[in-house]
């Protein structure tokens, strides 16, 4: 039997290096941020984002990834009706990939807002990854993010210490990378894999 791992965690915490680290264990990885730059392609949602966010949001017939993020984190009940949009989506496609394992393998999938989008429950196993404040406002500055950014994005997500309290594992990811390797291999060996 295959095993479904979810990995969350706060803003820019070290989720793609966990998940990297877990695919070199010999699993699937599977990262839903990019199934969501393809969901933004298709023709359904991009017109649902046209009716609920309107022109501003994009650039030459495509949605422009940065505008629609700017105007969904102003208020709560933009970010909410983007989620709305985009979830279904996400949803299918990681229900898709569990139900079709034709090769019985594990998978890894990295899962920004698995609690927002109440989809724990599809996984085996669920890591939080978390990083103390400052190592993550360090991390989305080098990506070009501004601390006001960075203040909104956190605000609509769940609180962490929830989050990690619904995770069968957590990572504090405030060490070497060698170190993250070590907890990592920890957690495959106890789930048995």
């Amino acid at each position: 039997m295959s095993i479904n791992i979810a990995v969350t965690g706060s803003f820019c915490s070290g989720k793609s290096t966990i998940c990297r680290q877990i695919k070199e264990q010999g699993f699937k990885f599977i990262n839903t941020d990019l199934v969501v730059h393809e969901a933004l392609k298709c023709e359904k949602i991009k017109q649902e984002i046209l009716k609920s966010f309107g022109l501003d949001v994009f650039d030459k017939g495509e949605i422009d990834r940065k505008k629609l993020a700017k105007a969904a984190f102003k208020e709560k009940t933009a970010w909410l009706k983007l989620n709305s949009i985009i979830h279904p989506a996400v949803i299918d496609l990681v229900k898709d990939e569990i139900e079709n394992d034709c090769e019985n393998e594990g998978k890894v999938f990295e899962i920004p807002l698995l609690f927002e989008a109440d989809m724990q429950d599809l996984f085996d196993v669920v890591i939080c990854v978390d990083a103390p404040e400052k190592i993550r406002e360090k991390r989305a500055q080098s990506r070009g993010f501004i601390k006001q950014e960075i203040k909104e994005r956190s605000a609509f997500l769940i609180n962490e210490k929830i989050k990690k309290s619904k995770s069968d594992f957590v990572i504090i990811n405030k060490d070497s990378e060698e170190e993250l390797h070590k907890q990592v291999e920890n957690i495959v060996l106890h789930i048995g894999v």
